[in-house]
């Protein structure tokens, strides 16, 4: 499994012609007042995400992702909490946002969306990251970022894809 995993990323001779012409999406940079909802209503209910963390889990979040058929995910917000985090999560426009992680630290990721140019062998995976603490974690190749405010850093993952 972790052969095939490191198969799938990059020699940086690879990446170059997509991660140079990659261009972050302005509709995503504009609706940043809509995720800063979302992210505020899921800090309020941080308690919820922190105690329904697995902290075996090596990657030490809670996982949402209403699409996912992945078993360490949730697919559904608890009712005491769907009536603020639903309305802001679905604020968001489907093809904006698929889901989210809350980490132990109040780190959120959000995950926007997953893009497979036609011309490449590349997948291309969109986030937003909010650092409560303002901490943020700059990203280098095969990752590129773009540092939005003091809490808010947009990202994207370049994997190499479709190798039959």
């Amino acid at each position: 499994m972790l052969i095939f995993f490191a198969s799938c990323r990059f020699n940086q001779a690879e990446v170059p012609p997509v991660y140079d012409k990659y261009v972050f999406d302005s509709a995503t940079i504009a609706a940043l007042p809509s995720y800063d909802s979302l992210v505020s209503a899921i800090l309020k209910n941080s308690s919820y995400f922190l105690q329904n963390i697995d902290k075996r889990s090596a990657y030490q979040s809670y996982k949402f992702r209403p699409g996912s058929d992945a078993g360490d995910t949730f697919r559904k917000i608890p009712d005491e909490l769907a009536p603020l985090v639903n309305y802001y999560y679905n604020q968001i426009p489907k093809d904006f946002i698929y889901g989210f992680d809350f980490f132990t630290d109040s780190t959120v990721k959000i995950y926007i969306r997953h893009i497979q140019p036609d011309s490449s062998r590349v997948d291309i995976f969109e986030h937003l990251s909010y650092f409560p603490n303002g901490n943020i974690r700059r990203r280098s190749l095969p990752e590129k970022d773009s540092v939005l405010s003091k809490h808010w850093l947009y990202w994207v993952q370049f994997y190499r894809s479709r190798l039959f």
